[in-house]
């Protein structure tokens, strides 16, 4: 990679960090951004070492300001109902992932872009970061954002985030529930990191299959169903993990100190 390609790779330890590098568009996704991302994504995936992927935008104005509108527009040549799915494509790998995936929203973060945000497992953001979604001005209702949104957070946020397309502040992203923290600005890429590697601390697998569960049980259609299939990812780690013995072996022998 270099430093004018749309996607960076950066790999520290258990770390990896991917940059949105297209500063000058305020990093918005064009299909180079979506095929340089994927692959960056499964890049990581087969490295064993890493446990934990952040994913920011160069410069400091934005994260990602959306969809290019060139690239939207060349979707919708043709038949309007029926545009390239390949942005669907990445939210998937992003949440697919067995690596544990953190945003770093170092500015704004509209439109198609909250999708990918919400694709993310964590979030993190400077106190200068305004997440919105402007697509109702335009004309047109979210394609993807809305299944995700409802999701993440209660229905009332949701629906005037919607409604309204007004940017909402850091702050009050965190309030409902868009993002975890907020930090000052000037910190977040290194916040970010130190929360990366504190995670990264941990077992590889239980990692993955703590976040497995968490999306599969969401997914289920009742209390009982997630409670089964909760217990079944618990059961499957168990058989294929090595370093559970070692776990509860210091976990009897940590509690037979007290």
């Amino acid at each position: 990679m270099s430093e004018a390609d749309p996607i960076l790779l950066d790999k520290r330890g258990a770390v990896a960090t991917i940059t949105v590098n297209r500063p000058a568009k305020r990093n918005a996704i064009s299909r180079a951004v979506i095929d340089g991302w994927s692959r960056a994504l499964k890049e990581v995936e087969a490295d064993a070492a890493i446990k934990v992927v952040i994913a920011t935008g160069a410069g400091d104005v934005a994260w990602s300001a959306g969809y290019d509108m060139d690239y939207l527009a060349s979707l919708f040549h043709g038949d309007p109902s029926k545009p390239d799915d390949s942005g669907l494509e990445l939210n998937n790998a992003i949440r697919n992932s067995s690596k544990i995936t953190i945003a770093a929203v170092n500015g704004f973060c509209l439109g198609g872009a909250v999708t990918v945000l919400l694709s993310h497992d964590l979030a993190i953001a400077s106190e200068k970061a305004q997440i919105g979604l402007p697509e109702i001005f335009r004309g047109f209702p979210p394609r993807y954002v809305v299944a995700a949104l409802v999701r993440a957070i209660p229905m009332k946020p949701a629906m005037e985030m919607l409604i309204t397309g007004r940017n909402l502040s850091a702050a009050e992203s965190r309030q409902i529930g868009l993002i975890n923290r907020v930090v000052p600005n000037g910190e977040l890429q290194e916040a970010a990191q130190r929360w990366a590697e504190e995670i990264g601390r941990y077992d590889g697998l239980t990692l993955h299959y703590t976040k497995k569960s968490v999306y599969e049980c969401m997914d289920q259609a009742s209390y009982a169903e997630a409670m089964k299939t909760n217990i079944a990812i618990h059961e499957e780690h168990n058989r294929v993990n090595p370093g559970l013995a070692k776990g509860l072996e210091e976990m009897r022998q940590a509690r037979a100190k007290r």
